[in-house]
C-alpha cells in the first residue's frame, strides 16, 4: 500500500497506457491487524484482507497483479514444480487465497505475483502456485568487462519463474528508492495487459512471448538464463 502501491500501478500504467487499471490499497485495513494480538493472529488477519481484495480484483479485471508474498510450507498438493519457499504456518493459512486463485483461474483471470526477495532457489506464495506468473528480476552489471545482465542478487529464483530485465529499482517522487520483484511484477502484469487490449495475446511456450503489434518480446524463464549468472 502507499507509496509502494502507488509504484506498481505506474508501472502498469506506463506499460498499457491503454488498460484501465485498478488500484486496491488495503494499507488501513492491514495497520488495524496489528492489534489482532499474537503473531500468528496478526498473520492471519493480513492475510484476510489480501484474500478479500484479491477476490475483488479477481471479479473486476482480467489480469490481477500480487505484488506482495507469503512465506509457505513446503510440499504442499496444491504448490507447483517451482518451488516455494519455507515458512511454519499452517496450509489451512493459504487455502482461502489459492482458492480464490484456483477459481478465478477457471474463469479465465490471470495472475502474476512477486518472486520475491530473499535471493533463495524458490518462490513466494502466491507466485508458486501453478498458473501464477512468477516475476524475478535481472539487472545489469557494469562493474563486468563487458558489462553483464544477471540475476538480481536480492531476487528469488526458481524453475518456471519469468526474469524482467527491467523494474527492479525505482526512486520515488521524495528521493526514496525502492528496491524489490516487487516492481518486476507489474512490467509482466503491463505487458500482458497491453497485448490483450491490442487484441493481440500473449503465447506461453518454454517461455513467455508478448506478441504486440511492434513485434514479439520474449521473456526468458530462468532456467534459459545462463547458470553461472544464477
Amino acid at each position: 500500500g502507499g507509496v509502494h502501491c502507488q509504484l506498481v500501478a505506474a508501472i502498469i500504467a506506463r506499460a498499457a497506457p491503454q488498460v484501465r487499471v485498478t488500484v486496491y490499497d488495503f494499507d488501513e485495513e492491514v495497520a488495524q491487524c496489528e492489534i489482532a494480538g499474537s503473531s500468528y493472529a496478526i498473520l492471519f488477519c493480513q492475510h484476510a484482507v489480501v484474500v478479500k481484495y484479491t477476490k475483488q480484483a479477481a471479479a473486476e479485471n482480467d489480469i490481477v497483479n500480487l505484488s506482495l508474498g507469503f512465506l509457505v510450507s513446503p510440499q504442499r498438493r496444491f504448490l507447483s514444480e517451482k518451488g516455494c519457499e519455507k515458512s511454519q504456518l499452517p496450509w489451512q493459512y493459504f487455502y482461502d487465497m489459492l482458492r480464490v486463485i484456483q477459481e478465478a483461474q477457471a474463469h479465465g483471470v490471470v495472475f502474476v505475483a512477486s518472486a520475491g526477495n530473499l535471493a533463495v532457489n524458490a518462490l513466494g506464495f502466491p507466485a508458486c502456485v501453478t498458473g501464477v506468473y512468477a516475476a524475478a528480476v535481472l539487472e545489469r552489471r557494469a562493474a563486468y568487462k563487458p558489462e553483464t545482465i544477471s540475476l538480481a542478487s536480492y531476487s528469488n529464483y526458481a524453475r518456471g519463474a519469468y526474469a524482467l530485465p527491467i523494474g527492479g529499482v525505482l526512486i520515488d517522487p521524495n528521493g526514496g528508492i525502492w528496491l524489490g520483484t516487487s516492481f518486476s511484477a507489474p512490467v509482466l502484469s503491463g505487458l500482458m495487459a497491453y497485448a490483450l487490449a491490442m487484441e493481440c495475446g500473449y503465447i506461453v511456450t518454454d517461455g513467455l512471448q508478448i506478441t504486440t503489434k511492434a513485434g514479439n518480446l520474449p521473456i526468458p524463464r530462468i532456467e534459459d538464463c545462463a547458470k553461472e549468472n544464477l
